[in-house]
């Protein structure tokens, strides 16, 4: 089990001295275990090899003979071939009989006729028994076979691949003994693989660039007796890689590409000896397989497990554990507070012991200003002050700045600005002007919660929420959003201590950070809870910048990598340590886009996604299965939970309402406390989403009990998330239908666009029934989400089904796109027609029944989409290409094909006849009026919209009905 270390012990002392330990590579041995005549036609697969020799068949095409033997008793020559796709065994002991048996020919499979041959019977390599029940080829130093035209891969300036299985038999040596060589002489000329023995016996494997050096891939590992598969890539780049058994054991980051032409002398590619015919392979080896580029990724380990299967080797399987995984709470969050703060915080300050208390602008400008080391400024946990227009307020040093939220059910003061500042004004609302800053217990809004695009000629602003240049800032318990630019930043910081907080839709295209650490900034991220933000949290490059992210839960909404690390000339900050964090969503966890400095270390964290180089981006590792390796280059990770955490263990969010429909304006009261912990925890905190209202975070509120008025027809998916005393949440959705008031066929849907600027009549929105357009507006503006509700009546009544489309229109050519639009998204949700079988309107469970239609689809995206939701997790996305816009006239739709249903009035004629004669008359209304007034013990019946009272409304239902 390894050790997990703390980059951050003391977030007040940041110096600390990391010591990192040489962790060797130990090598696997072949496990027979593979049952044989498993199959091998890896080039059905992964096609074009250079070179393939095998005495399987290798591909489903190729028909021809295996290998051509020579028999040593009278040293007659036959050709065997297959039996099925294995080697034909039968034919070759009926040849070959009690004698010994040599390859004089082993025929290339590749079709390009580069067969391996050695006319020399003193050099031919001999046919023994091998791993599986396999046959195999022995060498004892003098033999070998060559292939001159393979001498063209080598010189073709496209990189290569060479599979080969190989036993040493442990025979010293004082120079190289080679297994697979493309010069006539090694290491000093170009030696592409092989094995050198040193003065004291200790083997290593060198690969020689023509550089005078060798890339050591084993130390002191290889044994005699052990049979290994190795991959030796050389790629485009100039770049060295090599794997043994499947595992990345070392490469030379060359980046010369002219070192990808060897300089041969013309002597070909020779297998088991060099092509001087000496320092040869002492020990048993498959034939090569030579492909003319670098292999990675599938194709790479298709043609390893494939080998591997055939001889019996057991190929490794990742060590992550797979779906399903039970959550230990403390372990997941071992702070003795809930992750991201609120209901249930320990370390809230109070208020009596503050310094200063303040409830107003005025107020809290004043004290700022002349509060001094070590003291408490209290904002009163009722306030919302307005800090528009403010930039830069600092926040003296050693000064806590202080709410109570968590406190007997507050939210905390609210802090917020509604002004935006130009990109390049880099604007901040707070600044710390000292150390030892803390930030706790508030709730911090910014101007913009919108993701919108990259447009930003648009006039869209850029805000921070708290700039911190100074070592010691602590930022705990608080609410954090609607920064365009960056929640937090802690820029050239040291001992920044950023936990416990609620960090969520901070998300401006291009920017859009939780958290971000700059320049030499360094961090310890824990518990917070993230939501709705473009990268949670991101770094820069900085060669001393580091953080780590430990015990956060990242829900599912974002629009990118979840954490993020830039990099500039390659290289990536230096340490960056993710562990013990909770992913809820799939796609990219991490991505740290260089070589770090130091180490990057992602582990301990419960994932969704089913493949860990699904969650984990290293991209200084690109084009290497780094997954399959137990110490890749700076990079750590291991005991990661795939597959996600098994709903047996997280909190049950369970909804009560008083009505699940009736008609608008509908007022429905919420009850959610019969949720409950799966582990016997205690349910702290009740988060409600309403699926209403413009803006992004839409309508909310928080409690155990709620209540909420509907005003316009639709289906409002009501979200309800519960968080148990470790903060760990969990939610459901619960629908509430609204019905019209009046008409028929009512069409609701929530649409938005992301532009936020003032050009009209270049892109419009429009809904659509059977094709007739009933809505329309140019993006122009910002609306936010807006609500379209549209009596389709006319176009409905009397059809079976009709056609429900929404359509994104280009009237106009984008001729700067820098400076017009850069790009623009389209989100539809929460679809619904009234007396129409519309499915999946939430898309919620899938896009199932929608069709995307484009004549030019290519300049679109599509889909559905977690960045941008009016509900739930996902809507769909209709989007140009960045930078890339389609022409005038161009345009994409969504739709679906609607099968009609019961007209709607006509069902609220059959809701209004209660006694069921067929007709409503004075009958039905006298069943409403002996009920008129209970809120219990009443005629089910009478009760027409569900409210759980007979009141006038039910009167007027039912008279209005009068047949």
């Amino acid at each position: 089990m390894k050790k997990i270390l703390s980059l951050i012990s003391n977030y007040k002392t940041i110096m600390v001295k990391i010591l990192v330990p040489l962790v060797l590579v130990s090598l696997l041995s072949i496990n027979f275990t593979i049952a044989a005549g498993a199959s091998t036609l890896f080039l059905d697969q992964v096609q074009n090899p250079t070179g393939a020799y095998s005495l399987s068949r290798l591909s489903s095409s190729y028909n021809d003979f295996a290998v051509r033997v020579r028999r040593s008793s009278d040293n007659t020559e036959q050709d065997i071939g297959f039996y099925g796709d294995d080697f034909d065994l039968a034919s070759f002991n009926s040849f070959v009989g009690g004698d010994s048996a040599y390859a004089t020919i082993i025929y290339d499979q590749s079709g390009n006729g580069f067969n391996l041959i050695q006319s020399d019977p003193s050099r031919q390599p001999e046919i023994v028994d091998g791993p599986n029940g396999k046959k195999i080829f022995s060498f004892s130093g003098s033999q070998g076979m060559g292939v001159p035209e393979l001498y063209s891969v080598f010189n073709s300036g496209d990189g290569f691949t060479v599979f080969v299985v190989f036993k040493w038999d442990g025979t010293p040596s004082s120079n190289a003994q080679h297994i697979f060589a493309s010069s006539r002489y090694a290491p000093a000329a170009g030696g592409l693989f092989g094995i050198f023995l040193d003065s004291a016996n200790r083997p290593e494997t060198q690969f020689n660039l023509n550089i005078g050096s060798r890339i050591d891939l084993f130390g002191n590992k290889l044994l005699p007796g052990e049979w290994h598969l190795a991959r030796a890539v050389f790629d485009r780049d100039g770049d060295a890689h090599f794997w043994i058994d499947g595992v990345l054991v070392d490469y030379d980051r060359v980046g010369d590409s002219t070192l990808i032409n060897l300089n041969m002398y013309g002597d070909g590619v020779c297998w088991g000896i060099n092509c001087g015919l000496d320092r040869g392979w002492h020990g048993e080896l498959t034939p090569p397989v030579v492909y003319n580029s670098a292999l990675y990724f599938e194709d790479a380990e298709a043609v390893e497990k494939s080998i591997s299967d055939y001889y019996g080797f057991a190929y490794p399987e990742s060590t992550e554990t797979d779906g399903n995984n039970p959550l230990d709470m403390y372990e997941l969050n071992p702070t003795g507070n809930p992750i991201g703060g609120g209901a249930g915080y320990s370390n809230i300050i109070d208020y009596s012991n503050a310094d200063y208390f303040v409830s107003t602008k005025t107020e809290l400008l004043n004290v700022l200003g002349n509060a001094s080391s070590n003291q408490i400024i209290y904002v009163d946990d009722d306030a919302e002050i307005d800090l528009s227009d403010e930039t830069g307020i600092m926040i003296p040093g050693s000064v806590t700045l202080a709410s109570g939220r968590g406190q007997s059910g507050s939210r905390g003061a609210l802090l917020f600005t509604n002004s935006n500042y130009p990109v390049s004004q880099y604007a901040a609302l707070f600044k710390t002007s000292g150390p030892n800053v803390r930030v706790t217990g508030l709730r911090l809004g910014g101007p913009n919660p919108e993701g919108e695009d990259h447009t930003y000629s648009a006039g869209m602003g850029y805000m921070y929420g708290i700039e911190n240049d100074h070592p010691g800032l602590e930022v705990d318990n608080c609410e954090v959003f609607g920064w365009s630019g960056q929640a937090i930043r802690v820029d050239a910081a040291q001992g920044s201590y950023i936990h416990h907080n609620y960090i969520h839709h901070n998300r401006l295209a291009g920017y859009g950070y939780g958290i971000w650490v700059a320049r030499g900034g360094m961090a310890l991220l824990e518990a917070n809870l993230f939501d709705f933000n473009r990268h949670h949290i991101a770094s820069s490059s900085n060669p001393s910048a580091s953080w780590e992210g430990r015990y956060n839960i990242v829900l599912e909404h974002g629009t990118s990598h979840k954490f993020d690390r830039h990099s500039s000339g390659g290289m990536a900050g230096n340490h960056t340590w993710v562990h013990h964090n909770f992913f809820i969503s799939g796609g990219q966890d991490l991505a740290i886009r260089g070589e770090p400095h130091g180490e990057a270390r992602y582990y301990e964290n419960w994932i969704t996604n089913s493949l860990i180089n699904q969650s984990l981006r290293p991209d200084w590792l690109a084009g290497q299965n780094w997954w399959n390796q137990p110490n890749p280059y700076k990079l750590d990770f291991y005991n990661n939970k795939l597959g996600g955490i098994s709903s047996d263990y997280l909190p049950v969010a369970i909804v009560m309402a008083s009505t699940s429909s009736g008609t608008a304006p509908l007022t429905v009261s919420f009850d959610g406390t019969s949720s409950y912990d799966n582990q016997g925890g205690s349910i702290l905190d009740y988060q409600w989403l309403f699926g209403d209202g413009s803006n992004a975070i839409g309508a909310e509120d928080w409690g155990s009990t709620v209540q909420y008025t509907f005003n316009d027809p639709g289906i409002y998916n009501v979200e309800l998330s519960v968080f148990n005393d470790y903060g760990v949440p969990s939610s459901t959705l619960f629908p509430v239908t609204v019905n019209p008031a009046a008409g028929d066929y009512i069409l609701s849907a929530w649409l938005k666009d992301s532009y936020d600027g003032s050009l009209s009549n270049y892109y419009r929105k429009q809904v659509l029934v059977d094709d007739v357009v009933v809505w329309e507006d140019d993006v122009a503006a910002h609306e936010g989400w807006q609500h379209v509700i549209v009596d389709v009546s006319n176009i409905v009544l009397g059809k079976e089904n009709v056609i429900v489309a929404f359509r994104l229109v280009v009237n106009k050519d984008v001729t700067d796109p820098q400076n017009q639009f850069t790009e623009l998204f389209f989100s539809i949700d929460d679809v619904h027609l009234f007396g129409g079988g519309l499915l999946n309107g939430d898309f919620e469970d899938s896009s199932d029944g929608w069709i995307f239609q484009s004549p030019t689809y290519p300049n679109f995206h599509w889909g559905r989409a977690v960045g941008d939701t009016r509900s739930g997790s996902y809507s769909y996305s209709i989007s140009t290409r960045y930078l890339n816009p389609p022409s005038a006239g161009e345009y994409a739709e969504v739709s679906q094909n609607v099968i009609i249903t019961e007209s709607p009035s006509l069902t609220n004629y059959s809701r209004a006849d209660l006694n069921l004669d067929r007709v409503v008359d004075i009958l039905d209304l006298g069943i409403v009026a002996s009920n008129f007034g209970r809120t219990s013990g009443f005629d089910i019946r009478a009760d027409t919209d569900s409210n759980n009272i007979i009141d006038i409304f039910d009167v007027v239902f039912v008279a209005s009905r009068f047949s």
